[in-house]
């Protein structure tokens, strides 16, 4: 087995006292898992990488990348000592280079196309267009038999304007879309909340200077507050339990866009998505940090060029990776 970076266990709950354990790959890339011994059945769940930010030089507008989407199949069987592919998707660090999707194969060393064999979670995008955002993974291009697309990134049609990312699908839900700019020279606005019953898009930047809200997480909560507009306007606040970043606020010295908030998964092996970070406003600031995994980056109207955003200065943010969680009994 390679590439688990973390391995939980709950306790025995069947009649013949098998033990639920899940393992977690956080590794981007392609990498192998060993069906342990006794093990039948497998879970498997992923989330693809999130698209980057746009970053326009001043006078611009950068738009926020897609979140990635999420795919599950509750009963994928397996043989002990099999061998299962899987790849976990990498997030979109420049614009020529797309993110990834994550999957799973219990056949070969490529995406499935039939849930028999696995499951497949596409990657958020990036937009060229410098105005709209970029579109989330679709569940129409994923495999499995839970299947939700990760949210839109926030369009910026506006001069100095910028777009949160979009957060990344969960098992309850898609993600939800980053908020827009509401007009030039305006505030930023939220990244999106991550996939679940109670997440909402990220706000859109409100009158007076102060920055979008975060869209909440799966609990309905957990979205970062957007920045205020003070002289030294700070970071958002990030988002927590899969909120997405709130935007920064504007003022005479800029704040950067909020972080979108990491993952979490329960002791039953319930994986959530985080939200999409937050775009910066105006110029001169960073664009929030999109959450772990499989928030879409958060957009800025001034990346500097050739910079792997975030750059020296200020810049757009990249897109997080992805994540595949396999859970069985034993």
């Amino acid at each position: 087995m390679t590439g688990v970076t973390a391995m939980m266990t709950a306790g025995a709950y069947s009649q013949s006292r098998q033990i639920l354990k899940v393992a977690v790959f956080t590794t981007v890339g392609a990498q192998t898992w060993t069906v342990p011994s006794g093990v039948t059945t497998i879970k498997a769940e992923a989330i693809g990488g999130g698209g980057k930010g746009e970053g326009i030089s001043p006078g611009g507008s950068g738009p926020g990348g897609g979140g990635g989407a999420y795919a599950s199949t509750n009963s994928l069987s397996v043989s002990p000592g099999q061998t299962v592919y899987l790849n976990v998707g990498s997030g979109q660090l420049v614009a020529g280079t797309p993110a990834t999707n994550s999957w799973v194969n219990k056949t070969t060393n490529s995406a499935p196309t039939t849930t028999a064999n696995g499951v497949s979670a596409a990657a958020g995008a990036f937009t060229t267009d410098n105005s709209t955002g970029g579109v989330g993974g679709q569940a129409s291009s994923c495999v499995g038999d839970i299947k939700y697309s990760g949210g839109n990134g926030g369009s910026a049609a506006y001069t100095y304007g910028s777009g949160g990312g979009g957060g990344a699908g969960g098992p309850n839900g898609a993600g939800k879309n980053g908020g827009s700019s509401a007009g030039s020279y305006a505030a930023a606005p939220g990244g999106g909340g991550a996939g679940g019953l109670s997440s909402t898009d990220g706000g859109v930047n409100a009158s007076g200077g102060f920055g979008g809200a975060g869209g909440n997480g799966p609990n309905g909560t957990g979205g970062g507050t957007g920045g205020t507009p003070s002289a030294n306007a700070g970071n958002a606040t990030a988002g927590s339990g899969g909120g997405g970043g709130g935007g920064g606020g504007s003022g005479a010295n800029l704040g950067n866009g909020g972080n979108g908030a990491t993952y979490y998964i329960s002791a039953w092996g319930n994986l959530y998505g985080p939200g999409g970070g937050a775009g910066a406003p105006y110029v001169n600031s960073y664009a929030g940090t999109a959450g772990l995994y499989g928030g879409g980056g958060g957009g800025c109207n001034n990346d500097p060029p050739g910079a792997v955003p975030p750059g020296p200065l200020y810049g757009a943010s990249v897109g997080a990776q992805g994540i595949v969680v396999i859970t069985y009994y034993q």
